[in-house]
């Protein structure tokens, strides 16, 4: 029986280990205090990504941690990239302000 009660023990306690090995990055989006409205906000080789809502607010949770580079994005305005490190069971907060994209395509 003690056995089992130890490879119980040894189970929850990798699982809640795994649990709290990812972290979130979360943020506001925003150009003149007005909010940027549903830009993309990806991790750049990852398949973790979102969209900013009405607010300009994001967030992506329980992202493993590690070196990343996030990148936003919405038509009208330059793309962002910025290094991030998410560290296990942290929670990175930023805001991000775009700049207008100066650049026009002619058909």
């Amino acid at each position: 029986m003690r056995v089992f009660y130890f490879i119980v023990f040894c189970f929850t306690s990798l699982y809640a280990f795994c649990q709290t090995a990812t972290g979130r990055i979360a943020g506001r989006l925003t150009h003149q205090n007005s909010p940027i409205e549903f830009a993309h906000i990806v991790l750049l080789n990852s398949t973790y990504g979102t969209t900013s809502n009405e607010k300009g607010d994001f967030a992506l949770d329980a992202i493993p941690a590690g070196h990343y580079k996030l990148q936003a994005s919405s038509i009208g305005y330059q793309t962002h990239t910025v290094n991030v490190i998410i560290k296990a069971g942290e929670s990175r907060v930023g805001k991000g302000n775009f700049a207008p994209s100066l650049s026009q395509n002619r058909t």
